[in-house]
């Protein structure tokens, strides 16, 4: 009976373990999120260790001015967020003022290459209108 017990024990061990080792394989966020859990169902030693580990986590509140308490690393998350944000802004500025730049260029080559052709296209009228035949001078 005693032997029973004890193999329906690590049984139940094994299996959690097993159980964590597929969730840190398949998900490994979910698998190491559950693994506190799975220890402390396999071991009561472990629940102290995660209490340990728990406390350890536990962060200061700051009160804020109107009376709301941020935790400090809530608190840093979004000033890095701001911090980004404003970083992209700038980016995305200054990569526009490089498309305005390039627009400008471009449409000076534009008008550049719209004065030949119509030029060429004022020459051509020019020979048109003293042959209006298009036929070729011919010198007798």
């Amino acid at each position: 009976m005693i032997l029973l017990r004890w193999w329906v024990s690590w049984r139940v061990i094994g299996g959690l373990l097993l159980m964590g080792c597929i969730l840190v394989v398949m998900v490994p966020i979910l698998g190491i999120m559950a693994l506190p859990v799975l220890l402390t169902l396999a071991c009561p030693l472990s629940m102290l260790i995660l209490i340990v580990i728990l406390m350890k986590d536990i962060k200061v509140k700051h009160p804020a001015a109107n009376g709301q308490h941020l935790t400090t690393s809530l608190a840093g998350a979004v000033e890095g967020m701001v911090e980004q944000d404003k970083n992209r802004l700038e980016n995305s500025k200054a990569q526009i003022n490089r498309l305005k730049a390039q627009v400008t260029f471009l449409q000076s080559q534009q008008e550049a290459l719209v004065s030949k052709v119509v030029g060429w296209e004022t020459s051509s009228e020019s020979i048109l209108k003293s042959n209006p035949a298009g036929e070729p001078d011919r010198q007798k």
